[in-house]
C-alpha cells in the first residue's frame, strides 16, 4: 500500500527543501571568506597598457603563413577518401527475407491480363444513329 500513497506536495521546490539540511548540512564547512570584509573597488588594479601594434601584426602574419603552409601541404598530399562501407551480410534484403524485389515469375503471375484486340467486324460496322 505504500506505493499508492501520494506525497504531501508535488512541487520540486518542496522536495529540494526537504532534502537540504539534516545530517549532510551539519558537516558542511562554511564558504571561504564568509567572514571577510566586503571588497573595496579602489583595490582593483589599473587597466593594462594596450599591446604593441607591431607585435600584433607580426603575430597575425605568422598565423597567415602557417595557414598558407597547411593549405599547400593539404593540396600536395590530400587526405585519402574512405572506401565505401561494406554492408553486413545479414543486412542485405535477400538475407533478411525482404521481398521488396520480387522475381520475374512472381511479377508475371501478378501482371494484369492483356487487353483483347477488337473484332474485325466491329471496326467496319457503322455506328447506329440515335433515334429522334
Amino acid at each position: 500500500m505504500g506505493g499508492c500513497a501520494a506525497p504531501e506536495s508535488i512541487n520540486p521546490v518542496d522536495w529540494w527543501h526537504n532534502l537540504e539540511g539534516g545530517a549532510i548540512a551539519d558537516a558542511r564547512p562554511p564558504p571561504p571568506n564568509a567572514d571577510a570584509p566586503y571588497p573595496k573597488l579602489s583595490t582593483v588594479p589599473a587597466k593594462p597598457a594596450p599591446p604593441d601594434p607591431a607585435a600584433l601584426q607580426k603575430a597575425a602574419n605568422a598565423l597567415l603563413g602557417d595557414r598558407g603552409a597547411a593549405q599547400y601541404a593539404a593540396s600536395v598530399q590530400p587526405i585519402p577518401s574512405l572506401p565505401p562501407p561494406v554492408p553486413h551480410p545479414a543486412a542485405t534484403p535477400a538475407a533478411a527475407g525482404d521481398d521488396s524485389q520480387p522475381n520475374a515469375a512472381l511479377q508475371a503471375a501478378n501482371a494484369p491480363p492483356p487487353a483483347a484486340p477488337p473484332a474485325a467486324g466491329a471496326a467496319a460496322a457503322p455506328a447506329a444513329a440515335p433515334a429522334a
